[in-house]
């Protein structure tokens, strides 16, 4: 809103000071015409347009102090990290709490939703807990279940937090039992999360279509919006 109101008085200024210039300088003329100054003297256009700049800066200085320090600013879009992790990979850096939610089924301080499409299988847990940067805000595990062999695979994910804002991501590895994505960031407004993956059988033919944005020679490609669920 402050915005506005700075464009709204730089504009208004602006015309101001055209027109007092072109009023100033007539005066100007029509004293020297007459040989004395008739009348109050107008204060000098270099002057107003000090006045001007001086408190455009005074606004200048309070929207940008109102925009970092307003307390009711949202902060809750903020995505900081999206990692994808093969099953050995998950294993290796995180062998208790992630191998455990795929053992048990459960974490603890997570809302655990599930999905089937085609040969795939969703598990996926958003945390009902504040933001907090040392844990994960949302966890999603993938499952292929199809008999088509494939040995490389190809991901993207793009998440959705409100407002426009998206946040997105995409990567190569090779093949997996399961795959696992964890999202680091405030998900307070999270809306949906898209998932996409392709197969390949030709590490080539992968590269070139990942570097094509597309999925042309990918033996399986699965596509799926995740979703909170709303109460």
């Amino acid at each position: 809103m402050l915005i506005f109101l700075l464009l709204g008085l730089f504009l208004s200024a602006m015309v101001f000071l055209i027109t007092y210039n072109a009023l100033y300088n007539h005066h100007i003329q029509k004293n020297w015409k007459n040989g004395a100054f008739i009348g109050r003297r107008w204060p000098s256009p270099h002057f107003l347009t000090l006045i001007f700049i001086i408190v455009l800066l005074f606004f200048g200085m309070l929207f940008c102090v109102c925009n970092l320090y307003n307390p009711n600013q949202e902060e809750d879009t903020i995505i900081s990290e999206i990692n994808e992790y093969s099953a050995n990979e998950l294993s290796r850096q995180y062998p208790d709490l992630y191998a455990n939610a795929m053992k048990t089924g459960s974490l603890g301080g997570y809302e655990k939703y599930e999905k089937r499409q085609h040969d795939f299988h969703y598990v996926y847990y958003i945390s009902t807990e504040k933001y907090d940067p040392m844990h994960p805000s949302l966890i999603l595990f993938i499952e292929y279940l199809g008999d088509t062999s494939y040995e490389y695979y190809t991901s993207r994910e793009d998440l959705y937090v409100g407002k426009g804002n998206h946040h997105g991501q995409g990567q190569t590895m090779t093949a997996s039992p399961y795959y696992c994505v964890i999202v680091n960031g405030n998900l307070d407004s999270f809306e949906y999360m898209d998932y996409e993956a392709a197969f390949y059988t030709d590490e080539k033919l992968q590269e070139e279509d990942f570097d094509n944005d597309s999925y042309e020679h990918a033996v399986v490609t699965e596509k799926i919006r995740l979703e909170r669920r709303i109460p």
